[in-house]
C-alpha cells in the first residue's frame, strides 16, 4: 500500500520512445503497475481484408508516465524498456508536468465538444480563463482565436504565450467552448 507521503511524490513525466512502440509500451507499463497516458485517436482501417478501427497516437513517440522519480528512472534501467525522458532545459532535470496541467490535458483530449462560440466582452484574447460549465468544468487555459473561432488552449510542460511572447510549451491542446461557459482568472 502506498502511504500518503509517498503518494505526494508521484509526478507526471514526459518521455519519448521508438516509432510505433507507444501502445505496446503503454501495455507493458500498465502490467508493471504504472499509470500512463498517450494522446490517441481511433481511425478506420482495413486489415487482412476486413474493416477495423485502429488506435493511433496523435503525437508520435510520446508517452506520459506517472511515477516517483526513482520509479521513473527504473523503467529504462531496471526493466529495459526503450524510453528517453524529456529534460527541462531550465532546471536540467527530468521534465515534470504539474498534475493540474496533466488532468486538464487528459480531459481536453477525451472530450469532443461541438458547441458554438457565444460573444462576451469581459474575456480577452490571450487571457487566462477557467471553464465553469459542462464536461470540461475546472479546466484552465488561455483564450485564443484561430480563423475567427475562439478556443481554450491548454499548455503542457510550460506556459502558453501571446503573439508578442514565444510559446514555451511541450504541447498544446485546443478545444472550442462557448464563452458563456468561461470566466477570466487573471
Amino acid at each position: 500500500m502506498v502511504s500518503v507521503e509517498d503518494k505526494q511524490l508521484f509526478q507526471w513525466y514526459a518521455a519519448r520512445t521508438r516509432h510505433g512502440q507507444e501502445l505496446h509500451l503503454r501495455t507493458k507499463l500498465s502490467e508493471l503497475g504504472f499509470e500512463c497516458f498517450i494522446p490517441s485517436k481511433t481511425i478506420p482501417a482495413i486489415r487482412f481484408g476486413k474493416r477495423t478501427m485502429l488506435e493511433v497516437p496523435i503525437i508520435a513517440n510520446l508517452i506520459f508516465i506517472r511515477a516517483t522519480k526513482t520509479q521513473a528512472l527504473s523503467i529504462p534501467n531496471g526493466f529495459g524498456l526503450p524510453i528517453w525522458y524529456l529534460v527541462d532545459r531550465v532546471t536540467n532535470s527530468l521534465l515534470v508536468i504539474p498534475d493540474k496541467q496533466m488532468e486538464d490535458f487528459i480531459r481536453v483530449y477525451k472530450e469532443d465538444p461541438s458547441s458554438v462560440v457565444d460573444t462576451s466582452e469581459n474575456l480577452v484574447i490571450g487571457g487566462r480563463v477557467r471553464v465553469i460549465k459542462g464536461n470540461l468544468s475546472g479546466i484552465e487555459g488561455n483564450l485564443v482565436s484561430f480563423s475567427n473561432k475562439t478556443y481554450v488552449v491548454v499548455a503542457l510542460g510550460g506556459e502558453y504565450g501571446t503573439v508578442s511572447r514565444p510559446i514555451n510549451a511541450l504541447m498544446l491542446a485546443k478545444v472550442k467552448i462557448p464563452k458563456s461557459s468561461l470566466v477570466s482568472i487573471d
